[in-house]
Parts: C-alpha cells; sequence; structure tokens
C-alpha cells in the first residue's frame, strides 16, 4: 500500500481509497503518508483522504503539523475543510493556535471567522495573541471585529492600550 501511495497514479490512489478503511488497525498507518499526497491537482483523492480522518486525528501533532502545512499548499475549499475540521475539536492546541494567530490577518470571509473561532477556544491567549485579536477590532468586515470584541472583552486584559481600543470599538458601533 505504501508503495502504490508513493509510486502510484492518482488513479492507484482512488484504487487503494475503495479498498481500505483507514479507520481500521491496520491501515491507520496509511493516513500519514496519505496525507502528504494532499494537493490541488487531485481535488477528489484529497477530498477523500481528508475525509478518512476522525477528531481524533486532528488532536494528533504529526497529523496537526501535516495538515498545517497543506493549508498554505491547497485551494479555498479544502482550506475550508481543514479549518472547519480544526474548529470542531475542543483543545486545537498550542501548535494551531499559533499557526492561526499569525495568519488570521492574511484570511478572508469565513476562513477569517473560523480562524477567530479556533483562537477564542484558548482561554487563556498569550499577550501577542491578545495583540493580534486587537488589530482585527479594525477590520473592515464587522461581523469579524464584533466577534473578536466579544471575545477580547470575555479576557482578562491588563494593556491599557487595547481595553481602550475595545472601549472606542464599542462605543463606535453601539455594542
Amino acid at each position: 500500500a505504501l508503495l502504490i501511495i508513493k509510486n502510484g497514479t492518482a488513479e492507484d490512489v482512488a484504487w487503494l481509497l475503495d479498498q481500505a478503511d483507514l479507520n481500521k488497525t491496520g491501515y491507520a498507518v496509511l493516513k500519514k503518508p496519505l496525507l502528504e499526497t494532499v494537493s490541488d491537482q487531485n481535488y477528489n483523492n484529497s477530498f477523500r483522504i481528508l475525509n478518512t480522518l476522525t477528531l481524533d486525528d486532528f488532536q494528533d501533532k504529526e497529523i496537526q503539523q501535516l495538515l498545517l502545512k497543506k493549508f498554505d499548499e491547497v485551494d479555498l475549499s479544502l482550506r475550508s475543510w481543514i479549518l472547519n475540521k480544526f474548529n470542531e475539536i475542543n483543545d486545537p492546541g498550542e501548535n494551531v493556535i499559533r499557526y492561526f494567530a499569525g495568519i488570521i490577518q492574511n484570511l478572508q470571509g469565513n476562513l477569517q471567522l473560523t480562524a477567530l473561532r479556533i483562537l477564542e477556544k484558548d482561554d487563556r491567549p498569550a499577550d501577542d495573541l491578545i495583540f493580534k485579536l486587537a488589530l482585527l477590532l479594525s477590520s473592515e468586515n464587522k461581523r469579524i471585529s464584533d466577534e473578536a470584541c466579544r471575545y477580547l472583552e470575555t479576557l482578562n486584559i491588563g494593556n491599557k492600550r487595547i481595553k481602550k481600543e475595545i472601549r472606542k470599538y464599542r462605543s463606535e458601533n453601539e455594542m
């Protein structure tokens, strides 16, 4: 099976996906090598591979790293799928939080909103994350800025400048 993944064609990998139940013992070891093949070049196989992942798989640090690497490489629909799955887990972990905190300013629309919801799962965010979230108060997307404001208000923020920005945002947006 590993030879098919490494040396086979897209059709060979599709055949393997048809034959193997990747959530059964013995086949689970194929998930990581299959994740390496996820790309825009073969959307169908990529989507099928991603759909074999369970929420438990999303807790695995190696799988998380592979998915974060792939997040930068794939198109919008696969990015959205990856982001939504990370949003489904209760504790995405520090690496996931840091990754999305680092790119949240570059995301747009629903991707940015979903990334924000992932960041909100950090109940004791570091100061650098709080600062990045405060930057979202100036987002042109009111949904994003409102959500960021609501989350920031739940935190015990010591930074007076950020507190002032939150108060200013609330008064200007009648929250």
